[in-house]
């Protein structure tokens, strides 16, 4: 089953945050197609009869090992379990159904989007192709990261043809 933005709610975001969303779920769904066919998990007929939810929360999870294998541990911080553990959970979660009701880690797919929304640049895919976290470092450590940033693209920038010398 499928689910949407209600049209209001959509009315009232940014195209941006709407365009990040959507390409966010769009990795997510990916590395679970990754994830499982390496795993060998995809049947003949290419189709698994788990609940959707299964799917949205392992792809969150890949989503985390994805943070945590770039440093980034804004998900436990917020209180969500590190990658290992939320892929432990989900997989015990999807072996046991449907003897046992699914529900692992409740809500973990909406938190990690919530998260990525709130702490990520939406355009950094776009504009730089790269997730660019969002935080709010001494200056020093911005300078450094910034002059390190320009040093290592010089090669990709191109002058400004409209501004005299």
């Amino acid at each position: 089953m499928a689910t949407s933005i209600a049209p209001r709610a959509a009315e009232s975001c940014p195209p941006d945050l709407i365009r990040f969303v959507a390409a966010e779920a769009t990795r997510d769904a990916e590395r679970v197609v990754v994830f499982l066919d390496a795993l060998d998990l995809v049947p003949a007929g290419g189709r698994l009869d788990l609940p959707e939810r299964v799917f949205l929360d392992l792809g969150a999870a890949l989503r985390l090992v994805a943070w945590e294998h770039a440093g980034i541990t804004l998900h436990t911080d917020a209180g969500l379990p590190p990658a290992r553990a939320a892929l432990h959970a989900i997989i015990a979660g999807a072996a046991a159904w449907p003897r046992t009701e699914y529900r692992p880690i409740p809500g973990l797919a909406r938190a990690a989007s919530r998260l990525a929304a709130e702490a990520f640049a939406w355009t950094g895919r776009r504009d730089l192709n790269a997730d660019i976290l969002l935080e709010d470092p001494d200056d020093d450590a911005f300078v450094e990261a910034l002059a390190h940033f320009l040093w290592t693209h010089r090669a990709t920038a191109t002058p400004d043809r409209g501004t005299a010398p």
